[in-house]
């Protein structure tokens, strides 16, 4: 199974001599080791040359990053970067020796969007957005994931965007993201800075964070946890990664990178105990994941099959 863990990405990037098999000199920013639903990533250097690294942590990521590249191919000698799957690429040795693969994405000379945005380039970055959606709809693909986090600007104002492994051929999964970034702009700005488009001082203003559930995730040097509509705590900062709420329920992880699930009032309805935890939108139930077996679980956490090896 093409599958591995946040872990087993960490022990590879402290000694990276023995864990990749193509890849060398490599130089990891720790700092930046997370996950995401379906991959655990990293910032890396390998000859002067900055990357996104991605490995699967899910069973469906390969299947997503497979056609993605497949939808990416049509963009090949153009001006979007797309990004490399190295099949077999790094040794895990934990529990058992196995081979995962690797994706990775060209960053070199980008700078993360958040970072280029000032009052000076509002504007061309904002022409540099719209032309990222025209680049997309004339090679027919749709990134499906695209948020301010996900973009970086090259030193002409191109936008590029990154995490790019959810991509799918076909147009029109983008368009309302592509408005919302477009809207978020200003708002990042800093504050009282002149737009160069608004010759005006900039309103400051609060932007109302997002209630999913009346329940608002945050974030501090801790860890991540949840308040309620008045933003009072109500789910203390102790995880290290969470979803939102959907229907009362919320896949969280622990600092030991275990995954459970947990219900609006903070009590575990699924311990943190697995290796990873699939929430299903159609029966509002889970598959948890551990040790390379699956089961399924109801809203309610009860066992409905039995430990399946995948």
């Amino acid at each position: 199974m093409d599958i591995c863990t946040i872990n087993d990405l960490r022990e590879a990037l402290t000694a990276p001599e023995q864990h990749f098999c193509t890849l060398d000199n490599v130089r990891a920013e720790l700092t930046t080791l997370s996950r995401t639903t379906h991959f655990a990533e990293c910032v890396v250097t390998s000859h002067d040359h900055k990357m996104m690294l991605y490995v699967p942590i899910t069973p469906r990521a390969m299947e997503l990053a497979l056609g993605a590249n497949r939808a990416l191919y049509a963009t090949r000698g153009s001006r979007l970067r797309t990004m490399i799957i190295l099949r077999a690429e790094m040794i895990c040795r934990s529990k058992s020796e196995r081979r995962c693969s690797v994706i990775v994405e060209d960053i070199t000379e980008l700078t993360p969007f958040r970072d280029a945005l000032n009052g000076n380039n509002s504007l061309s970055l904002r022409d540099g957005i719209r032309e990222l959606g025209t680049q997309l709809s004339f090679y027919n693909i749709s990134h499906n994931n695209l948020t301010i986090n996900n973009l970086m600007v090259d030193r002409n104002g191109i936008v590029h965007p990154i995490r790019q492994y959810y991509t799918t051929t076909g147009i029109g999964g983008d368009s309302e993201s592509l408005k919302q970034i477009l809207a978020d702009i200003e708002s990042l700005l800093p504050r009282g800075c002149v737009c160069e488009d608004m010759s005006c001082y900039r309103v400051e203003r609060d932007r109302e964070q997002r209630l999913n559930e009346n329940r608002q995730m945050f974030r501090t040097a801790r860890g991540i946890g949840y308040k309620d509509e008045r933003g009072e705590v109500v789910i203390p900062d102790i995880y290290s990664w969470a979803t939102d709420f959907y229907e009362g329920r919320a896949i969280v992880a622990n600092n030991h990178n275990k995954f459970g699930v947990i219900d609006r009032n903070g009590n575990e309805i699924v311990p943190t105990i697995y290796d990873h935890i699939e929430f299903n939108r159609t029966t509002c139930g889970f598959k948890a994941y551990r040790d390379n077996l699956m089961a399924e679980f109801s809203y309610s956490a009860e066992q409905i099959t039995t430990w399946e090896e995948i």
